[in-house]
């Protein structure tokens, strides 16, 4: 099982993992706890070379459709290097973008990092994502959430922005603050497509 795999599977089952959040416990079918255990990766870098040892990392919902998520992608690729020893992980939850055009989107964005294909939207359920980009920052050791919110604080990442997800990262397990609002697309939910 890779550290990705133990993390989500940690994080979902013990409980009070999401308790930074205020969120209870989740009860998972065997279904979802199978599919947490052997994620579908949508997209991979080409040359990529999963980090060992992370001690953290970042969860970040992604669009391949929404300008929000979209203009956030060059931050994400600069946070990813700057912090080598934090996971970077994308994820993509919305039903109304096919994974032929999403793995297009994010093979043409250059993506330094991996996208989950979450179209069963158990990740996204788990981690209770409301629009894109959403990020989180969680402790590998216990699978807590250290950090949830905006990559920035702008709509559209700029440099006037607040950078929240860096000042995160360079907090290390006490992140001040340790949620923002979320800018960006509402991601569909599939009982609603």
């Amino acid at each position: 099982m890779t550290p990705l795999n133990r993390w989500v599977f940690r994080l979902l089952i013990l409980t009070g993992a999401l308790a930074p959040l205020g969120v209870r416990a989740l009860e998972l079918s065997a279904g979802q706890r199978a599919e947490l255990e052997h994620p579908t990766w949508l997209y991979r870098p080409q040359g990529y070379v999963p980090v060992t040892n992370a001690e953290r990392s970042v969860y970040v919902f992604l669009s391949s459709e929404c300008p929000c998520s979209d203009s956030y992608v060059d931050e994400l690729n600069r946070l990813s290097q700057k912090f080598p020893k934090v996971a970077f992980v994308g994820v993509h939850a919305n039903p109304g973008e096919p994974a032929p055009a999403a793995l297009a989107y994010f093979t043409s964005k250059a993506l330094r990092f991996p996208v989950i294909d979450d179209q069963a939207q158990t990740a996204l359920t788990a981690f209770r994502a409301i629009k894109t980009p959403h990020a989180y920052v969680v402790r590998q050791r216990d699978g807590k959430v250290l950090y949830h919110g905006g990559v920035g604080s702008e709509r559209h990442a700029s440099a006037e922005m607040k950078h929240y997800l860096e000042q995160a990262l360079e907090q290390g397990d006490d992140p001040q603050p340790e949620q923002t609002k979320t800018m960006g697309c509402v991601i569909e939910r599939k009982d609603s497509v």
